[in-house]
């Protein structure tokens, strides 16, 4: 997943409406609650009006946690130059 993916994500998420969504069953069938917005239809299962549901607060901490990750690495990938450097051997003339 590139950056600009993940600010495509972001953009997404921030114009959605604020969570937390939940997910409810309504006679014989599921909707998903967004603020006061109602997604209902008959052919929607129960794990995916979860899965909606649960996207609102997933997508932004999944963003947040990619991103700390890639930091992470960065820093162990600057480490291990250190430490390379440390125990290279130059090859004598």
């Amino acid at each position: 997943m590139t950056e600009q993916d993940l600010l495509r994500l972001k953009a997404l998420a921030n114009a959605a409406t604020p969570g937390p969504w939940k997910y409810t069953k309504k006679r014989k069938m599921y909707q998903a609650s967004i603020g006061f917005y109602r997604l209902t239809d008959p052919f929607i299962s129960r794990e995916n009006a979860e899965f909606i549901a649960a996207a609102r607060e997933a997508v932004p901490a999944l963003i947040a946690e990619v991103r700390r990750l890639r930091a992470y690495n960065a820093k162990l990938a600057t480490l291990l130059e250190k430490v390379n450097d440390l125990f290279t051997v130059e090859k004598l003339p």
